[in-house]
């Protein structure tokens, strides 16, 4: 995912948390980025998804990850109009 346009807010950043082992707490802490970083991608791919191809390459994303963000399944948004 992108990471050059992280103040935006349909951006999602690519991981930045270490997964290495270490003591409790940064076990602990790596987790719940983990967990924290998967909530806000389910939250936000719906959203994505509604948006033209070059929305998204303008947002930073590369063609896979536009391929990888289609294919992927999930909740629909409720557009109003």
């Amino acid at each position: 995912m992108s990471t050059t346009f992280l103040g935006h807010p349909l951006a999602v950043p690519a991981p930045s948390v270490p997964t290495e082992t270490g003591n409790f707490f940064s076990r602990f802490v790596a987790t719940y980025a983990r967990h924290q970083e998967a909530k806000a991608a389910r939250y936000v791919r719906p959203y994505l998804r509604t948006m033209t191809d070059a929305d998204l390459a303008a947002l930073g994303h590369s063609p896979a990850d536009i391929a990888e963000i289609r294919k992927a399944p999930g909740e629909t948004v409720l557009l109003w109009p």
